[in-house]
């Protein structure tokens, strides 16, 4: 499964917000050394049940603009369900 995201760095709280079919990240982690991009995916991961292991960062390595590919989710975010559904 693709996603496309949008990160916002240095936040006061990590959290996703799903907007239809993006998925709006805020890290607490500054966008240096990867280290943004670590906690992107730890929190795709987590909001997939899915080990970090499964969670690829296809595009956007240095931009705010992502894309993660996520191997055999075990569950999608609340919001995005419904977005999956609609698409079908």
């Amino acid at each position: 499964m693709i996603v496309r995201s949008i990160i916002k760095p240095s936040s006061r709280r990590a959290a996703i917000i799903v907007d239809g079919e993006i998925l709006r990240i805020s890290v607490k982690s500054p966008p240096k050394e990867g280290r943004a991009n670590a906690e992107a995916i730890e929190l795709v991961a987590q909001a997939f049940g899915v080990p970090k292991s499964r969670v690829e960062l296809l595009r956007g390595l240095r931009s705010r603009y992502k894309q993660f590919c996520i191997t055999d989710p075990a569950e999608l975010p609340a919001g995005l369900e419904d977005a999956a559904a609609a698409r079908k």
